[in-house]
């Protein structure tokens, strides 16, 4: 079952300070959420010529900037328990699948920074819960 947390097309009609004040709600619970912990984002992204796998591993804060920044609209939506970021710009749209590292993950992040490629690295955290669990989910209603 897919529940939408966020979404941006739902305050388009209604006042800009009030569409920004929700989105810093809901972003600032997430960053809560996940601590200072590492966050991994992997999925696709939509381009002109074709989908490409694309990932981020890093700080939320600027993880979730760079999934957002210059995009038409965007959505957070709980996937079965599943955290997942939607964003829409001109060639298409990015999906990514958003999980906050353990310690053992942050660890494996430092020490696999430098052995691995990026997609690999992202693989193996994204996909070993002892590096990675999913973000609570939270109502999407304060």
């Amino acid at each position: 079952m897919v529940t939408t947390l966020f979404d941006t097309q739902d305050y388009w009609d209604d006042d800009p300070d009030f569409a920004y004040d929700e989105w810093n709600f809901f972003k600032h619970r997430l960053f809560d959420q996940v601590g200072r912990n590492y966050c991994v984002l992997q999925g696709k992204e939509g381009l002109w010529d074709g989908s490409h796998k694309a990932g981020f591993c890093g700080d939320i804060k600027e993880a979730i900037t760079t999934m957002v920044n210059n995009k038409d609209d965007f959505r957070f939506e709980d996937r079965d328990g599943q955290l997942w970021g939607v964003t829409f710009h001109h060639d298409g749209c990015n999906e990514y699948h958003i999980k906050v590292l353990t310690d053992d993950g942050m660890d494996f992040y430092e020490e696999g920074v430098d052995v691995f490629t990026r997609e690999k690295l992202h693989d193996i955290l994204l996909n070993n819960d002892d590096y990675s669990e999913e973000i609570s989910v939270f109502e999407k209603e304060r």
